[in-house]
């Protein structure tokens, strides 16, 4: 998990990620959901998802968002760049073989 966290800080750094679900001009390539957003933002979220063919999973905690994004009230990070997706699914099987 803290490997995942230091590429979502990494992002940030490199302004490829935005919060909330309120419309924007760049293509959303991945999201994030919060585990402890409320259950209504998260079906509403995954909704959109996979009505825009958006790859999303539900991970971290809102307090690990804020701290990331270093704003309050995070449930929902968006990543605009796609030459961050290579990172995502390595990590991910990284992560699978841990286990």
């Amino acid at each position: 998990m803290a490997s995942s966290l230091s590429m979502l800080h990494l992002m940030r750094r490199a302004n490829a990620l935005v919060t909330g679900t309120n419309p924007i001009a760049s293509k959303v390539v991945y999201m994030w959901i919060a585990h402890d957003a409320s259950p209504t933002r998260q079906k509403d979220c995954i909704h959109y998802c996979q009505k825009h063919t958006i790859p999303y999973e539900i991970a971290f905690s809102k307090a690990d968002f804020r701290s990331i994004m270093q704003q309050q009230d995070v449930a929902v990070i968006r990543l605009i760049n796609a030459h961050f997706l290579p990172l995502i699914y390595s990590n991910k099987e990284e992560q699978l073989d841990e286990k």
